[in-house]
């Protein structure tokens, strides 16, 4: 299959799977909208573009839970925060900041902690201490 098409959903669908890793392919209708087919099946939608030097990729969400149309329209939203100057991805970003409360910030401190005394960085102890305080 050509990495460039025509996205329609039987098209989608019809996409060989990688053996490993994963492969791109490119809408023809809205060039930067990528469809990323991993070697586990999963197919997500991206918009991708160069800014300033950086490649900034925004996933859209998993196929077929986003139709093709949702995609596009997602993808022309976040094309038009990057020609704006506005990186999508440190927008939403701010806006999750702006919404969490001291509590949910201690509640993901702690999620980090945990896991970081499963792999043995940290220990137990540590994170009991803090907890008296």
């Amino acid at each position: 299959m050509a990495k460039r098409f025509n996205f329609t959903i039987a098209a989608i669908n019809n996409i060989e799977i990688p053996e490993q890793g994963r492969i791109e392919y490119r809408d023809t209708k809205v060039p930067e909208l990528t469809v990323r087919v991993t070697s586990a099946g999963s197919k997500s939608f991206s918009v991708a573009k160069k800014v300033a030097g950086k490649n900034i990729r925004v996933t859209l969400g998993k196929f077929p839970a986003n139709t093709i149309e949702q995609a596009r329209k997602k993808a022309r939203e976040n094309l038009l925060l990057l020609e704006n100057g506005i990186n999508p991805i440190e927008k939403k970003r701010e806006e999750v900041i702006q919404n969490l409360s001291v509590v949910d910030l201690y509640e993901q401190y702690e999620e980090n902690f945990k896991a970081r005394i499963k792999v043995g960085e940290r220990r137990q102890k540590s994170l009991d201490d803090f907890r008296v305080l």
